[in-house]
């Protein structure tokens, strides 16, 4: 019997260029900081 659990995983988005990317100070597009937003996404990661 196999379970599965929940993890978050940071995620961060540009408004400017609307794009996601992980774990980075300026957006990979635009080169900006400040538009950026951090939220967190809701992984399943299978249990042993």
């Amino acid at each position: 019997m196999t379970k599965s659990e929940q993890s978050l995983r940071e995620r961060r988005i540009c408004r400017k260029c609307c794009i996601i990317f992980d774990n980075l100070k300026a957006c990979p597009r635009c080169g900006k900081g400040d538009k950026i937003e951090v939220y967190f996404e809701l992984v399943s990661v299978p249990g042993f």
